[in-house]
């Protein structure tokens, strides 16, 4: 097989397992069968060494992947079929991050840059000893990002578009937010707006400075301010730099 045929076989496999999963789905709705893990790191890494011309590195090597071809700037590669945050321990030298769309069996280009651009934007989760970055955070700064200074696509790569992706899945999501408003309260579900325009960007997994309360991640609407909040304050929380 050629590098050609091989990502094509690759493409054609990875939506047959989707299939697959939501048959066994269907049959057994109490339990998750998703396509996860370890499995999809493989997946986006092999597909964005053939697009990007990266030589992988053994899956023991830490902090970076492999490294570009052409010039040897090492890179970490991370894959995710999630739209809210991906996961990250070390600061690489550079980072791409795709969206795995397992129906067209594709990757799609999230972020390509330097890696100190989003380090700085990165929570540290104590419990898990991990990093996370978000997404949309992720989207911001790669339009930032001079062309120079991104990893040349050798083959064509889409843009990864969250308001689109997200509408495809929309009644999929909105049943598994009514779940979530019956195991909790609405104002600690991401996405939230109080009152004051401060919207809760999720949950930090981090002790707060009240009883029994956690932190979550939030932004003021009005002037884009990002701060921390303790769970109970979610709904009242006002922004601290307007408050000023």
């Amino acid at each position: 097989m050629t590098e050609d045929q091989k990502i094509e076989f690759l493409s054609e496999k990875i939506k047959e397992i989707e299939k697959i999963t939501q048959e066994i789905g269907a049959v057994f709705p109490e339990k998750s069968f998703k396509l996860d893990g370890i499995l999809i790191g493989n997946i986006v890494e092999v597909m964005v060494s053939h697009a990007y011309g990266i030589r992988l590195y053994k899956q023991s090597k830490k902090t970076h992947d492999g490294e570009v071809v052409s010039d040897g700037r090492k890179v970490q590669i991370k894959g995710t079929q999630k739209v809210d945050s991906i996961v990250i321990r070390e600061k690489p030298d550079y980072l791409i991050v795709e969206y795995l769309d397992k129906k067209r069996g594709c990757i799609c280009e999230i972020y390509n840059g330097p890696g100190n651009y989003v380090w700085e934007y990165a929570s540290y989760v104590p419990s898990m000893n991990f990093y996370t970055l978000r997404v949309s955070k992720l989207l911001e700064i790669d339009k930032t990002v001079p062309a120079n200074e991104k990893i040349e696509a050798v083959v064509p790569i889409e843009k990864f578009c969250k308001g689109e992706i997200e509408f495809q899945g929309i009644q999929k999501e909105e049943t598994s937010f009514k779940k979530q408003l019956n195991k909790k309260g609405k104002t600690l579900i991401t996405g939230y707006v109080n009152r004051n325009n401060q919207e809760n960007l999720g949950c930090l997994n981090k002790p707060g400075n009240h009883n029994n309360q956690v932190l979550y991640a939030m932004r003021c609407n009005n002037c884009g301010f990002e701060y921390e909040a303790n769970g109970c304050d979610v709904a009242i929380r006002k922004c601290p730099r307007c408050s000023k």
